[in-house]
């Protein structure tokens, strides 16, 4: 992640791709709307990048379940 002011113009910059788990868009387009979604998916997806409202719904979904 990039920090502010962590770099200056001109200074060679890395790209590391994400190395972890991944969820597909696909996957996650078609729990849209879904009422219920498999725990395990969501263990799965907590694991990947995930916007942070997603990743708050997620994690106070599995909370209750346990």
């Amino acid at each position: 992640m990039i920090q502010p002011r962590s770099f200056h113009v001109s200074e060679p910059v890395r790209h590391e791709s994400f190395t972890g788990h991944r969820i597909t868009v696909s996957e996650m387009m078609a729990l849209d709307g879904a009422r219920e979604i498999d725990p395990d998916f969501m263990q799965r997806a907590l694991k990947a990048p995930l916007h942070y409202k997603t990743r708050q719904d997620y994690q106070n979904q599995l909370a209750h379940l346990f």
